[in-house]
């Protein structure tokens, strides 16, 4: 079995994959992973079922076989570029920099203003301790996202903003999570 119209079209007849699918989106991660082993024990390159997979491990924490399932998922479809950000999360969170570096790259040349992608972009500057760069790649996540990610981006602002040196501003945006965000 392939990856390609093939294998998507043999998950779409099988109610199984429907159901994985509802349950992910509902965040039912831990009752969707089963289902979704059965559908890749027999479709084992189906890049839909293994970038549900990986998302869900995602989800769940499980960074090292998250990044595992996403980089089949990459493997059997490699043209689909929905893969690559949280191809890029996964590898990050495992600790593989260089690998969320070339994943986020791919996924920055098809939706370059993507809140999340300009997220990682600056959790990866603030990382190789480009502090400057990472500032601005997370303002530009709180300026386009700022009710979902922007606590996070604006802590994380602030930080490279206090190891660029701008202790006042670091300071000022801190004030501004705690006083906008207290929980």
């Amino acid at each position: 079995m392939t990856g390609g119209a093939a294998g998507a079209a043999d998950l779409e007849a099988d109610p199984r994959w429907w159901r994985a699918a509802r349950l992910a989106e509902e965040g039912r991660c831990p009752t969707a992973l089963p289902l979704l082993g059965e559908l890749l024990a027999e479709h084992p390159q189906a890049a839909p079922a293994l970038l549900l997979r990986g998302r869900c491990l995602l989800r769940l924490r499980r960074y090292d076989e998250a990044a595992e399932a996403l980089d089949l998922a990459r493997a059997a479809a490699p043209e689909r570029v929905e893969t690559y950000l949280p191809l890029a999360m996964a590898r990050y969170h495992a600790g593989d920099f260089e690998g969320a570096d070339a994943a986020l790259a791919v996924a920055e040349a098809a939706d370059p203003d993507r809140p999340e992608l300009q997220l990682y972009r600056g959790l990866l500057l603030l990382h190789t301790g480009d502090s400057q760069r990472a500032a601005a790649a997370l303002q530009r996540t709180r300026s386009a996202d700022t009710h979902h990610l922007d606590p996070i981006a604006s802590y994380y602002e602030a930080s490279a903003l206090a190891a660029s040196r701008d202790d006042a501003e670091a300071e000022a945006l801190l004030r501004q999570v705690i006083a906008e965000h207290p929980d």
